[in-house]
């Protein structure tokens, strides 16, 4: 009943939002029709601006839009009249979000509860850890996400794709039963067709293969590769496909996941992607900085578990069987959650996340992340956690591979910086790394960076790490890092020139909606 509802409910939204869009052109033609000598490009460009903002502006306010979101799209409508609220309708409404949403009561009902009937220790609500800050990030990630909390866990973490691919590559090799693979970007290169070649002959080995590519981010591997896998028996299916991926890729809602499962004993979680640039093979980048980890233990059913709702989400594949989740037995202690958030989420489940483990801080603060377009409650947890003492530092490329998102970041520096948080750009190459570090008590790693569209439009995941030595590690790594990197200083925001500045604010306009 309840798809069905909202089946009904959306078809009642496009009809009426249709109709909306039909009375406006209508009256306008009416308009001109009536007083032919109205009919000249200033006037029309008049009305045309005035009946677009007053239409989308009662849309917004019907949809409860903040008001930043809401500035951003009128700042659109009155610069492109028109045009404005063509791209609102389309772009700037949540028709594929509710369409998700109709959909979700049965991905809620399998998801994690299958992986619980292959788990002798459940989760329960008890005080594993002896801090307050990694009970309360904790419980917050079981109410929030339904996050699994697993003790045995054994992790390796890897600072570039260099060292990464070598691993996984050695373990795709080694798989006997099955290879799950979901990326946002799957790129037809070097790289790209070497692990092509490696998936066709495990196929025909009788591995069991099984892709899922982001329609937008992996747009060329439909053409290009996917024919050569799904000839080889390999399974091969795109997220959320769209028909006009270059008009509107920055706009639909993307799954940014990367997440790798092989035998269902280990699994990989992190930001490097499927491509050369990742693997430091591109001369504009140079060497690529990021975060990734091979996982094996309990996490690794949460992993499996994500893969496979996502699996049944694009192909209504059910297969929650007690193959893909065998027996694994790990002595070390490392507790671990893997966390996922989307727009089929009932809760921005890692942007509470990152602004719990902020808010709760009581000494350090670390973060990487190539992208900072931050909503006002992170910039606020931010600025309080600096301002009562907390050694904030912030880590970010200095080289743009986006340059709205680029100068868009560097909108949020002064006010930061005011408060004291430090800010580094990094010059060896290009950070990608999306880390957290709390106190040295805990680590987030994973797919979604510091920003908007992570928190609220793409499909993401990361792994919460609760662990003093693999918080160190990655804090020795952060140092690391800043030796590689800039200090900003306010005098550096001073002296900016005009057009500089003015690129800076006017990304800093469009922010909400990038």
């Amino acid at each position: 009943m309840l798809k069905t509802h909202h089946s009904k409910k959306l078809k009642k939204r496009i009809i009426a939002h249709s109709i909306i869009v039909m009375m406006i052109l209508v009256s306008i033609v009416a308009v001109f029709a009536k007083w032919p000598k109205l009919v000249n490009l200033s006037t029309f460009w008049a009305v045309l601006s005035a009946i677009s903002v007053i239409t989308v502006t009662i849309l917004i306010i019907i949809e409860k839009k903040s008001s930043a979101h809401t500035f951003a799209w009128l700042l659109i409508l009155i610069f492109i009249p028109g045009l404005g609220i063509f791209f609102y309708l389309v772009l700037g409404r949540n028709f594929r979000k509710r369409k998700m949403f109709s959909n979700k009561e049965l991905v809620d009902r399998i998801e994690f509860k299958s992986m619980y009937k292959f788990l002798n220790n459940s989760y329960q609500n008890k005080e594993l850890f002896k801090t307050p800050l990694s009970n309360k990030i904790s419980h917050l990630l079981h109410n929030n996400s339904k996050a699994f909390l697993s003790e045995n866990n054994d992790i390796n973490i890897y600072p570039d794709g260099i060292k990464m691919f070598d691993a996984m590559f050695k373990d795709v090799k080694a798989a006997k039963e099955h290879i799950h693979l979901e990326y946002f970007v799957f790129d037809n290169d070097h790289l790209g067709k070497e692990l092509t070649r490696l998936l066709i002959k495990k196929a025909e080995e009788g591995v069991n293969i099984r892709i899922i590519v982001d329609d937008v981010g992996s747009w060329k591997f439909r053409f290009s590769l996917a024919k050569k896998l799904t000839d080889a028996g390999i399974e091969c299916f795109y997220f959320n496909k769209v028909r006009l991926p270059f008009f509107n890729s920055r706009f639909n809602y993307r799954n940014h996941r990367k997440i790798v499962v092989i035998d269902g004993s280990i699994a990989y979680l992190g930001g490097l992607n499927i491509g050369d640039k990742y693997a430091s093979r591109d001369k504009y980048f140079g060497y690529w900085r990021d975060t990734h980890m091979r996982i094996v233990g309990g996490s690794v059913y949460a992993l499996q578990t994500v893969f496979l709702t996502d699996l049944f989400f694009v192909s209504k594949k059910y297969l929650f069987q007690q193959e893909y989740y065998p027996e694994v037995v790990i002595e070390n202690k490392l507790p671990m959650q893997i966390v996922t958030s989307g727009p089929d989420s009932d809760w921005e489940s890692i942007m509470q996340i990152y602004f719990s483990a902020i808010t709760n801080a009581q000494h350090k603060i670390y973060i990487t992340s190539p992208y900072l377009i931050l909503n006002e409650s992170l910039t606020m947890a931010l600025v309080t956690a600096a301002l009562s003492g907390t050694d904030v530092r912030i880590i970010v490329p200095g080289k743009a591979d986006h340059l709205v998102v680029f100068w868009g970041t560097r909108s949020y520096y002064q006010e930061l910086m005011e408060a004291g948080v430090k800010i580094y750009e990094y010059q060896r190459g290009f950070i990608h790394a999306k880390v957290m570090l709390i106190d040295g008590e805990l680590c987030s790693i994973g797919t979604a960076n510091m920003d908007i569209r992570s928190f609220v439009q793409n499909f993401e995941i990361n792994g919460l790490i609760y662990d003093k030595d693999t918080t160190l590690k990655l804090e020795k790594q952060f140092f690391e890092d800043i030796q590689n990197s800039r200090l900003i200083t306010l005098v550096d925001i001073e002296e900016l020139g005009f057009f500089t500045k003015l690129k800076i604010g006017l990304a800093r306009l469009f922010s909400p909606i990038l």
